[in-house]
């Protein structure tokens, strides 16, 4: 009789420490990458970040060290990114000691000003130490309502977190920790399209000038858009903040009586008290305003593709440049810390610099 063999693929290397997160308006992300470049600057270089979603479950007991980042929304509810995750990790028929071995470390971000306060990171915690997970560092909670936002919380539990983490995995000699800003690889390849491009005019066909009646579908990183876009009218716009107080609060309204006719609804989707609603703004005059200062045509066709050669990302190609600073970049949104750490490389003097810092 003759034998077979079986040829068999080995599973992948786990990186010695994996960052997952749970977004919903891209802070817990942010955070995540954040302590991922910290990590890489103590050479743990096979370190990865992933929306919990995004990483299989099922890998979960293979991970020595596992860090979650995670955000509460609405009424005490998981971000979008990470439910899947999480009714996974809910499933009955995982044992307690599924997780055994995998030592976990759990920063929330939340506002104590809400009844359900990280509810999300909280809630994470005890079903991972349940499942047989033993903590790396105690869970962090980040409260928005301090004087330093999350980061009061976040700063002295990142501390702990590396004195924890190079105790599992030390230095090696000789080589010292340099948190410096650094340069960070491209994420996108950006290719202008010429003259005769039989894709150029059909690109700008297809995005007309910014107008009301140039709907778009959101980008797949926009998180808890479930049902689309929805039309609504606002109906009142108005400042409840003192005309000199330095932070502009509206109140605003939309009118969602009539429907939507364009997404053939009658009536807008339903909401509770505490729901989050995903407002995308065009901002025409605030792009035409980047435009002219980066002195870029907006009408220029461009583009764009993942700069390590995959082909997924999450912008259209090709497209006018004025579509992605409406639609898809936040050119006007506050800057997270992340953006000044990584600007100061631009930064032409000592002033600029002192800018940069003061702002981290």
């Amino acid at each position: 009789m003759r034998s077979t063999s079986i040829m068999t693929t080995p599973a992948p290397a786990m990186p010695r420490l994996l960052v997952l997160y749970g977004s919903e308006t891209g802070t817990a992300q942010d955070v995540a990458e954040f302590v991922q470049q910290r990590a890489f600057n103590r050479q743990l270089l096979d370190t990865q970040v992933a929306a919990m979603d995004a990483f299989p479950v099922a890998q979960l007991p293979r991970c020595a060290a596992v860090v979650f980042v995670v955000s509460t929304t609405g009424d005490g509810e998981a971000p979008e990114n990470m439910r899947n995750a999480w009714r996974s990790l809910l499933r009955k028929t995982l044992g307690p000691q599924w997780l055994a071995g995998v030592r976990v470390a759990v920063f929330g971000l939340g506002d104590s000003s809400y009844a359900k306060y990280n509810a999300v990171a909280r809630k994470l915690q005890a079903r991972l130490l349940q499942l047989g997970a033993s903590e790396l560092l105690g869970r962090g909670l980040g409260d928005d309502q301090h004087a330093y936002g999350f980061f009061g919380a976040l700063n002295p539990w990142l501390d702990k977190l590396w004195a924890a983490v190079l105790q599992l995995h030390p230095l090696p000699e000789g080589v010292a920790i340099d948190d410096s800003p650094k340069p960070l690889e491209p994420r996108y390849s950006v290719r202008v399209r010429g003259a005769g491009d039989k894709q150029v005019e059909a690109a700008k066909r297809l995005t007309p000038r910014t107008d009301e009646s140039n709907f778009y579908a959101p980008p797949r990183t926009a998180v808890g858009v479930e049902k689309g876009i929805y039309l609504a009218p606002v109906v009142v716009n108005k400042r409840i903040t003192a005309e000199d107080w330095e932070q502009d609060v509206r109140h605003v309204e939309f009118d969602i009586s009539a429907g939507d006719p364009s997404v053939g609804d009658a009536a807008a989707p339903p909401f509770r008290a505490g729901d989050i609603a995903v407002v995308y703004p065009e901002n025409v005059a605030g792009v035409d305003d980047m435009l002219k200062y980066v002195k870029v045509d907006g009408d220029t066709v461009i583009s764009i593709d993942a700069a390590d050669g995959s082909k997924q990302h999450d912008l259209p190609s090709p497209v006018t440049v004025r579509d992605v600073f409406a639609k898809y970049l936040a050119i006007l949104e506050i800057p997270r810390r992340s953006f000044f750490e990584r600007l100061s490389l631009f930064a032409t003097n000592e002033e600029e610099v002192g800018c940069c810092v003061r702002s981290i």
